[in-house]
């Protein structure tokens, strides 16, 4: 029972192995608790006990060896395979690594070292998983081999109790001829006093009484022997128990070093998230960067093209403008001079009519938008009467409703009727108010909608003439001899823009200049930038090896565990040893099963020659009476040193075995010591090499991200600067056409306005009076019905 209580069950070992936990100190303590019988008292059941705590011990140290043994294939078989992929296996690292370029190829992103870290992660993936199924067959095999470990203590409990019972059955025998031998003793020496015999028995008697006081101090002896080796045995113990704490303490400093291990494995892995992620947006910016560059070269291809093409148009209106000057000075030698000053006299007379004609036409022009904004003023009068109608006719409504809703409840008064038809005669008259004011507006509004449409053909007439007027005015004028004057300043203002257009062309020219060098600036940044993003993935591919390494370097601890392991599967032979030992001691068990029954012959020997003495005691009886006390007394002694050799035979057998176990448990402990010094050793230097290897890293993290961080913060303010200085030649590129647009889009705008506010004055006009026509042909539906109703009623 105490060793079930000691085992535990499937699933804590299952989530032992998971956490790679040791079994508990003090899990097993139930089965070297066993109570202890005196020396004295025991007989070989002594002996079968001590061979169950050993056993029980031999279990105990068999379950920790295996849980430690699959703990260290765990380690051992990722080191394995690693190693089996590192010298032997490259072919099938550069197979996939050739698989990893062509994927890579397709890929513009990646490169071919990441790739190749891309196939290993997998390969350790299917490792793990691997790992993950080897883990699950070794708990599988760990449950089988303690469930046989049960079985044979089972098996060997009961094979020991049966000796026990056998060795049992066998003392009471013994103990039964002894008794049965008393009273044929008694009988014998009445009868054979005066027998030869009697100095013969009383030497053995001597003899065996020498042989019995040897025998107690030889016991003495052996007993302070074994009471040395019971407190040699709890010191073992304590020993035992002192280094089964060191290998727990030592297992949980493994275990936070794998931990640490597994935390600087996710944060190296999230840094290169971290850094492929940087790369990528990298990557997205230089693209756009790069869009950027290529719409500002066309834009400029197209603004050279656009300033060709007005270098073009200036070079010829200059042309044109220069055979106009030619022949208007061949024009005005021709022409004499008073005709020239009759022309102007008569071309000022006309230009001041056009003039007086000109504030005529505004004057109108100012009227009529008066006569419109008092229109849209009555218009919004009318509507807002409109509404107040419709409020109006609402209020009606809901007054019939109730009068209606009155007039159901009291329709047997007869006062009821004359005042409901008093109402309805007032709601009629209402109504029809109400109507004649709705036609009434409308008939206004239509009358004032026709009048503007006249006074607008009206305008527009004049209009049309005063432009007519005018062009035939300045036809003229063209005609007349101040062509001169006018020529000379158009000449003039010529002159002046094509001084502005060529300072213009200039200003553009070296604009293209600034252009082309901030171009070339922003190309020498990209390779800035396309260089920084080299030295990004070069870093990035350094702390890749870095990685790598420390792969390695898990791989050389687990291959130093797996020496750990050879040494644990040596220890197992040698419990294995230990149970043949177990079985020898089994056969030496049978050996004294022999013996024993070897001593009931001797038994019965004895028997022979105690009745041959009763034979020659019955001549010797008369001699024997005054000895008979004495004989009483060898007895006794007889018995006693029987019980003592019985006692004397266990308690060598029990010394012998004892020393021998005593001889074995001290070589263990040394081999168990010595091991224990190799692993403190080893955990030490471990402890130290992973410090010093985590601090390194840490340093070079953050050494590496500090300088990915500078680096990052002056390309994004180079970027913004860039950003800026491109945004401000855009502007000033934007302000330019519209500078020279604004002319054409102000006229163009004005004259548009004019049109939309005319069609949405003829729309509101038509949707207002279809919602009046509409309105009124509801008004009256509904008076129609409500003369109907009355009429029923």
């Amino acid at each position: 029972m105490n060793h079930d209580a000691s085992l535990p069950d499937n699933s804590e070992d299952d989530y032992d192995c998971k956490n790679f936990f040791f079994p508990d100190a003090h899990a097993l303590l139930h089965v070297t608790d066993r109570k202890k019988i005196h020396s004295k008292k025991l007989g070989l059941l002594s002996a079968v006990s001590e061979t169950d705590e050993c056993n029980h011990i031999d279990i105990e140290k068999s379950m920790s060896y295996h849980r430690q043994n699959a703990l260290d294939l765990e380690f051992r078989s990722p080191a394995k395979k690693l190693s089996e992929f590192s010298p032997s296996h490259g072919s099938t690292i550069a197979s996939s690594g050739k698989t990893s370029c062509s994927v890579t190829r397709g890929c513009k992103s990646l490169t071919e070292r990441e790739s190749e870290a891309i196939v290993v992660i997998k390969q350790l993936q299917d490792q793990i998983k691997s790992l993950e199924i080897e883990k699950a067959s070794i708990q599988k095999n760990l449950d089988n081999v303690l469930e046989l470990a049960t079985e044979q203590n089972a098996s060997f409990k009961e094979k020991y109790e049966e000796l026990n019972q056998e060795l049992l059955h066998a003392q009471e025998e013994a103990r039964a001829s002894c008794e049965q031998l008393q009273p044929v003793v008694l009988t014998d020496a009445v009868i054979g006093i005066k027998s030869d015999l009697s100095g013969k028995v009383v030497t053995e008697v001597q003899d065996l009484a020498m042989q019995v006081e040897h025998s107690k101090k030889s016991m003495d002896d052996t007993v302070s022997i074994v009471k040395d080796l019971f407190n040699d045995f709890s010191i073992l113990a304590d020993a035992f128990m002192e280094f089964r704490s060191f290998a727990d303490a030592d297992a949980a400093q493994f275990k936070s070093i794998i931990a640490g291990h597994n935390e600087i494995q996710r944060c190296t892995m999230k840094r290169n998230c971290e850094l492929e992620q940087e790369k990528d947006i990298l990557h997205k910016q230089s693209v756009a960067y790069q869009n950027q560059l290529q719409e500002l070269i066309s834009e400029l291809e197209n603004q050279r093209k656009a300033m060709d093409d007005l270098g073009l148009q200036h070079d010829l209106q200059r042309d044109d403008l220069l055979s106009q000057v030619l022949s208007l000075q061949k024009e005005v030698s021709c022409l004499s001079s008073s005709s020239i000053v009759r022309e102007k006299e008569t071309i000022r007379k006309e230009l001041d009519k056009t003039k007086a004609k000109l504030k005529d036409t505004d004057f109108k022009l100012k009227n009529a938008i008066q006569d419109k904004i008092k229109l849209e003023s009555e218009k919004a009068q009318a509507e807002r009467e409109i509404k107040h109608l419709q409020s109006q006719n609402v209020v009606l409504e809901r007054d019939i409703w109730r009068r209606d809703s009155l007039g159901a409840r009291m329709r047997d008064s007869k006062s009821s009727d004359y005042n409901r038809q008093k109402g309805i005669n007032m709601i009629e008259q209402n109504l029809q108010i109400a109507i004649t004011i709705d036609i009434k507006l409308h008939l206004f509004v239509q009358e004032d909608h026709q009048k503007l449409e006249l006074r607008v053909f009206e305008m527009e007439a004049e209009i049309t003439c005063l432009n007519e007027a005018l062009l035939c005015a300045f036809n003229e004028k063209e005609e007349a001899v101040s062509r001169n004057e006018f020529l000379n300043s158009e000449i003039e203002a010529l002159s002046e823009k094509l001084g502005t257009a060529g300072s213009e062309i200039k200003s553009l020219k070296e604009e293209m200049v600034a252009m082309a060098e901030r171009l070339v600036e922003s190309e020498s940044v990209l390779k800035i930038t396309e260089s920084s993003m080299n030295s990004v993935l070069r870093e990035k591919e350094e702390m890749g090896i870095q990685f790598a390494d420390a792969l390695l370097e898990m791989e050389a601890e687990k291959s130093i565990w797996s020496s750990k392991e050879k040494a644990l599967l040596d220890a197992s032979e040698k419990l294995k040893m230990q149970n043949n030992l177990t079985q020898k001691l089994s056969e030496n068990l049978l050996e004294a099963k022999h013996d024993l029954k070897f001593s009931e012959e001797q038994c019965e020997e004895l028997k022979e020659r105690l009745i041959f003495v009763e034979e020659k005691a019955q001549e010797e009886k008369q001699s024997s009476l005054a000895k008979s006390s004495e004989i009483d007394q060898l007895r006794n002694d007889l018995k006693q040193c029987a019980v003592e050799i019985v006692e004397l035979n266990e308690v060598k057998s029990r010394f012998e075995a004892l020393s021998s176990e005593h001889q074995h448990t001290c070589e263990e402990l040394r081999k168990l010591q010595e091991h224990v010094s190799i692993i403190s050793r080893e955990k030490d230097e471990l402890s130290s090499l992973e410090s010093v290897i985590g601090q390194e890293l840490i340093v070079k993290a953050k050494t590496d991200s500090n300088e990915l961080e500078k680096r990052i913060l002056q390309m994004e303010l180079k970027m913004h600067k860039d950003n800026l200085n491109y945004n401000k030649e855009r502007t000033k590129l934007r302000m330019q056409l519209r500078s020279m647009q604004a002319t054409l889009d102000a006229y163009r705008g004005r004259y548009k306005e004019v049109v939309d506010e005319m069609g949405l004055m003829n729309k509101k006009y038509e949707e207002a009076s279809t919602k009046l026509k509409k309105q009124l042909a509801q008004y009256g539906n509904e008076i129609l019905n409500l003369k109907k109703q009355l009429v029923t009623k």
